[in-house]
Order: C-alpha cells, then sequence, then structure tokens
C-alpha cells in the first residue's frame, strides 16, 4: 500500500516538468499535460483503493482512499497553481472529499471493529424465540411490525459477500421473522449464493432450521423471500419444484396466501413472499422499497423515511429494505457493513416514527430488533 503510494509520487515528480522555482509558471500546452498527469494519477490511485475492498478490512481501506485521492490531485495542483481557474475549484472540491473521507474511514473502522445495540451485537439475543405470542389473533398482518435480514446466509466470502454474523438459528431466536434465503439452481443442488460468492449452506439445511424453529414455537410466524441467485446446469426439475421437494413437512408451509389476514389466522406457517421470487406464488399485495446501490447513509435513509412514513393502504403489506452497498461520491466504494453501521442507527433512533411493515437489515443489533418489535407491544414509543 505505501510502495503504490510512493511510486505515484514519484512518478508525479519525474514527469511534472515543473519549471524551476525561480521562474513563474506558464499556461501552455505542457501545464495542460500537468493538469491530464495530475488526474489519471488520481483516479489510478482511486482504484487501486477501492480494489482492496475485497480483503478484510478492505472496505475502511477503501473510504480512506478519499483523501489519498484528494491529496493526489493536491500534488498536481502545486505544479500547475494558477495556471486555469477550474484547478482551484477541483481543489476545493476534492479537499471537500477529503474531509468526508475522514467521516467514512471513522465509520468504516467501526462497522469493521465494534458491536453496538444497532449493529452486529455479540452474542444475538436469545430471548425472542416467542415474541409473537403476546400478539392477539386478530391483529392484521398489515398492521405488524416485522423486522428482517436482506440475505439472510450471507455469512462467507468477505466484506462485500458478508450481509450478516449470526447464523440462521440465532436470527430467529433474536426475534427475526422475515428472511431473504437466496438459492442458486446448480444442476439438481441447492447452494445458497450471494451474487457469484458460494456460501457454506443450501436451501435444505434453510428448510431444516426453518421447521424445527416452527415446531418448536409453534406461536410464531416466519415470512421467507426465495429468491433464485442464478442457475447452471442441467436441471431434472424447475426451480419452484426443486424449492418445494426440499422441505420436509409441507403443513408447515403455507404458499396460498393471496391477501392478508390476521395473525390468528398463520401461527406456526412459513409464509413464501411473492415479490423478487421465482416460486409459483399467488400476486400478492405488497409495496417495496429496494434502493440498494448507494453507499451513501443520507440518501439511503431519506428513501427509508419516506417509504417508512407514508400513509398506508389497507389490505398491503410494506416492505421497506434499510441495506445497501455502492458509491460514496467520486472514489469511495461502501460495503454493506460500512452503510449498515450508520443506517441501522438512523433507523433504531427513527423507529418511533415509523409505520408498519417489514423492516430487512445488514447485521442488525438487539437493540435495534427490540425497537421493532416494540412498536407491535405498545413498548419504546
Amino acid at each position: 500500500f505505501g510502495a503504490s503510494a510512493k511510486t505515484e509520487k514519484s512518478t508525479c515528480d519525474s514527469g511534472s516538468g515543473a519549471a524551476p522555482s525561480d521562474e513563474a509558471p506558464k499556461t501552455d500546452d505542457s501545464s495542460r499535460g500537468y493538469v491530464q498527469a495530475g488526474a489519471e494519477l488520481m483516479r489510478d490511485g482511486a482504484l487501486n483503493v477501492v480494489g482492496l475492498a475485497g480483503t478484510t478490512g478492505g472496505a475502511c481501506v477503501s473510504m480512506i482512499g478519499h483523501g489519498m485521492a484528494a491529496a493526489s490531485l493536491t500534488t498536481a495542483d502545486i505544479l500547475t497553481l494558477g495556471m486555469v481557474d477550474s484547478i482551484g475549484d477541483a481543489r476545493d472540491e476534492h479537499f471537500e472529499e477529503m474531509v468526508d473521507g475522514v467521516g467514512d474511514a471513522r465509520s468504516g473502522l467501526c462497522s469493521w471493529l465494534s458491536h453496538t445495540d444497532w449493529y452486529r451485537s455479540d452474542p444475538a439475543a436469545d430471548d425472542k424465540a416467542d415474541w409473537m405470542s403476546r400478539l392477539p389473533d386478530d391483529t392484521p398482518i398489515t398492521n405488524l411490525f416485522l423486522p428482517g435480514t436482506h440475505d439472510t446466509l450471507a455469512l462467507n466470502g468477505g466484506d462485500l459477500a458478508e450481509c450478516q454474523s449470526w447464523i440462521l438459528a440465532e436470527q430467529l431466536r433474536a426475534g427475526i421473522r422475515v428472511l431473504d434465503v437466496r438459492p442458486k439452481h446448480d444442476g439438481d443442488l441447492l447452494p445458497i449464493f450471494h451474487g457469484i460468492v458460494r456460501q457454506t449452506s443450501d436451501w435444505g439445511d434453510a428448510v431444516s432450521v426453518l421447521e424445527s424453529f416452527i415446531t418448536e414455537h409453534p406461536t410464531e410466524i416466519v415470512f421467507l423471500r426465495v429468491k433464485r441467485e442464478g442457475e447452471c446446469g442441467e436441471h431434472h426439475c424447475d426451480f419452484n419444484d426443486a424449492v418445494t421437494k426440499a422441505r420436509k413437512n409441507d403443513s408447515l408451509w403455507n404458499n396460498k396466501i393471496a391477501t392478508w389476514g390476521n395473525v390468528g389466522e398463520v401461527r406456526g406457517k412459513i409464509i413464501p413472499l411473492a415479490f423478487g421470487s421465482q416460486l409459483l406464488l399467488y400476486r400478492q399485495p405488497i409495496d417495496c422499497q429496494d434502493i440498494y446501490n448507494t453507499g451513501d447513509e443520507g440518501i439511503k435513509f431519506n428513501h427509508i423515511k419516506e417509504h417508512a412514513t407514508k400513509e398506508r393502504e389497507q389490505g398491503i403489506l410494506y416492505i421497506d429494505f434499510c441495506s445497501a452497498v455502492g458509491m460514496d461520491g467520486c472514489v469511495c466504494f461502501k460495503a454493506p457493513g460500512a452503510v449498515a453501521y450508520e443506517v441501522n442507527k438512523m433507523v433504531w433512533e427513527a423507529m418511533p416514527t415509523f409505520n408498519p411493515g417489514i423492516y430487512f437489515f445488514d447485521f442488525p443489533g438487539n437493540a435495534l430488533i427490540d425497537s421493532v418489535i416494540s412498536r407491535n407491544l405498545g413498548m419504546g414509543q
């Protein structure tokens, strides 16, 4: 890392062609070349830093890249200072990004190392296995506040692939009641993937955990989306049939939900959700927010808040994804954990003002889950 930065500096110095200190710089074609060279160095340095984002702690390092890229531009500025008016504006803009990068780096370090009330609590709580038992049977499903996990089984693969730190059984005992499970249809197998990254479990493992949990806790309801995360090879049956065949106790599943009834009608059931799923299900009235391609926590939270506070229509189940990954500014790429560290806290603090619905999280903490559950039980408002 240090060698890369040193190489960039020596390249800039040796290729600058800067005038001696006792001569005034001149605005000519060569000076424009300095500007271009500085910009190219900034771009290449930024890409080098972003390239580290897939390694352990890489999301944090990529944020520190904000400052490195801005410093690279500053070197070019010194060589061409006063030649072109726009250079000063560019310098100021990238220094602002460098200042923002300090905050980004802080968030990245915290997300990598921290366990908080709202993020990566360790250990997971184990006292919420039966929290739905306190709900009256006549409570409409659409009036519930339900905590969920985005990419529920994405536990491996590095910063860019991992979205959770608790295994499925821990999530359920901690109070999670909505899941996002993503098998790949690989021949006749259903391994779990996140994008192109293979996880350590498969769909059959998830089925076993789900059915055991519901059998042991018949007052609960588990909702899940089963999304096909790619396919390859030859299949002897289609994706829907492959998923269905893996079930061991069909009486625990309800694939025939077309309208949302009351809690008492579906206690002790596992209910597949139709949105974004390749299963053969009835169309369900759902309103979903899933704007995920941003690393700017403020932008993401605004989307969450707008959807969470909009007026509810009777009979519709509202779903709000609080997860995201992507660019924050020009050179800072944030992994799921880095975004979740800030966004989870914002949602935790704002939950008393939100309306009913499903809230999907990356790396939720125990208190964040409690803040969602408590809205159903008349506490924490």
